[in-house]
């Protein structure tokens, strides 16, 4: 019974570190729309009106991954990139 224990531990514990391994975000810049389209590629999949005055809303992806990006323009213009 030990043995059964202590080898599911170290499954589990594999399982968990082994995830963490591939989990790692790709690279974006949190503050510019144009180079994370042009330096790291990231293609433009939609793009809509952020509800507010001079704000839109770009959605972008790359691979699996999803970016999305706010730009604002109402005094200076000012972006924000985020992974959901």
């Amino acid at each position: 019974m030990q043995l059964m224990k202590k080898l599911l531990e170290i499954i589990v514990l594999g399982l968990l570190l082994s995830g963490n391994v591939s989990a790692e975000d790709p690279p974006y810049f949190e503050n510019s729309l144009n180079k994370n389209i042009i330096i790291h590629g990231w293609k433009i999949i939609s793009q809509g009106n952020g509800g507010l005055v001079a704000t839109e809303i770009y959605k972008l992806k790359k691979d699996n991954w999803i970016l999305i990006c706010t730009v604002q323009t109402a005094v200076k213009i000012e972006t924000k990139c985020k992974l959901p």
